[in-house]
Order: C-alpha cells, then structure tokens, then sequence
C-alpha cells in the first residue's frame, strides 16, 4: 500500500515539475525579441518625405530658406536618402547613412557616406530639426560655411 501512495506522490511531483519547466520555456520564449530598439524606433519616425514648405533653414541663425526653394530629403528605412533640389555640396542628390548615438535622449546623429555628420536635434511624428557643420570647399564661391540648421516638416 504504502508502495501505491509513493507512486502516486512521484507522479503529482513529476507533473507539477513538468508544468513548471513548460511554463519556463514558454515564458523564456517572451523575452521581448519582437519589440523595436532605439534604432529601429527612431528609424520608423525619421523614414519618409520633409520638405521645408512650412519649415526653414538658417546658417549661423541668419534665415536662407529662399536660398533651398523646395527642398525635399526623404530618409529610406534601408539607411539610404534621396534629395530633391539638392544643394551639391551641402545635401548631394543621393546617398546613404549610419546611425551614431547622440547626447539628446532617443535621437542619433546621421552620419552620411561623406562623412557628413548630421545630428538630428529634433524628431516628432511631424518635425525633423537637422544641424550640420558645414565648410564650403575652396573658399566662399556659392555657399556660406557655418552651421546649418534644417527644420522641416512632413
């Protein structure tokens, strides 16, 4: 009799423990791999088309938004831009980017193939403020070297 009750015990305790260790897995298995990273975050915002329609560019806080008539910079999820009226040597046609933590909580800076550093000093649903060393190759001949700065809006 006493063998029946030992028997008994050791299965309860075998399932108890078999339940415990599929409820680990399982819960191990939600470790949170599908949620986006900062990166990715920010990548989903920064993604699409910012004009200058309502926004504004100043150099050295001297507004020159005449001087970028319909600006456009559309930043693509797979690290690439593309710019309509490009200003040459300041935002070329096309290219591509990495991402480079910034001071600012949640944001990075855009480091362009030329190795432009662009940080990104604001980022909202609707706005995107862009800063920007810039220093004109070969003295002043069609542009102003300063720092730029490019706020724009979707």
């Amino acid at each position: 009799m006493m063998n029946y009750i030992q028997q008994l015990q050791y299965m309860r305790r075998s399932v108890y423990m078999l339940a415990i260790m599929i409820s680990v897995v399982y819960l191990s298995g939600c470790d949170g791999g599908d949620e986006p990273g900062a990166q990715e975050i920010f990548m989903d915002k920064l993604a699409g088309s910012w004009t200058l329609r309502s926004g504004r560019v100043t150099v050295n806080d001297v507004d020159v938004t005449g001087a970028f008539k319909e600006l456009a910079i559309t930043f693509n999820k797979d690290m690439s831009y593309n710019v309509t009226n490009p200003a040459a040597s300041l935002w070329p046609q096309s290219g591509s980017f990495t991402l480079q933590p910034s001071d600012a909580d949640a944001l990075f800076n855009i480091v362009r193939d030329d190795n432009v550093v662009v940080a990104v000093k604001e980022l909202t649903a609707t706005t995107v403020t862009l800063a920007m060393q810039y220093a004109p190759p070969g003295g002043r001949v069609k542009s102003v070297g300063g720092q730029y700065v490019f706020k724009m809006n979707r």
